[in-house]
């Protein structure tokens, strides 16, 4: 990921790709903009994709943001809305995934939680791959990492996962 220090950093791809001696064509397109500050950041992304030779378009737009309360709490996000269309019909769908985690000041602790939503419409695959949507999750992690001591660095964590599908 590029650092863009300050000011809104942009980014646009154009792709496009001839099938079969020129006869199909898939033409893909990406766009992304970043606004960083000091403890935060805002970005949006948005693909799209024509794929004729299916018949099918697909528009993605994602919003991304990051926020540092302060040195030990740190939020991500990513909140995303996928339209796809064919000649039989469209498909709306959407998702989100947002991470919160925690360190004590000496890094001797550190929690962290995760939660996803992607309803059973959301579809990114055109420009990305995803596993699968309808699914929930939110996994709980806590971990305590051993700093300082005679014959032995290392950590020892605790996952907890809790699914939905």
């Amino acid at each position: 990921m590029a650092h863009c220090p300050r000011f809104p950093c942009i980014t646009y791809l154009l792709h496009i790709q001839a099938l079969i001696s020129g006869v199909h064509k898939k033409s893909d397109n990406a766009g992304r903009v970043l606004f960083p500050s000091g403890n935060w950041s805002a970005g949006l992304l948005s693909t799209y994709v024509e794929r004729p030779f299916l018949d099918r378009t697909a528009l993605v737009n994602c919003l991304e943001y990051t926020l540092s309360l302060n040195s030990s709490i740190n939020i991500k996000g990513i909140v995303l809305g996928s339209s796809i269309q064919t000649d039989e019909e469209k498909s709306n769908g959407s998702g989100i995934w947002d991470n919160i985690s925690y360190a004590t000041a000496d890094n001797r602790w550190s929690y962290n939680m995760t939660l996803i939503h992607f309803d059973d419409r959301v579809d990114i695959n055109d420009m990305g791959y995803m596993q699968r949507n309808d699914f929930e999750m939110m996994m709980i992690r806590g971990q305590y990492n051993q700093l300082k001591g005679p014959g032995f660095k290392g950590s020892c964590e605790n996952n907890d996962k809790f699914l939905r599908s």
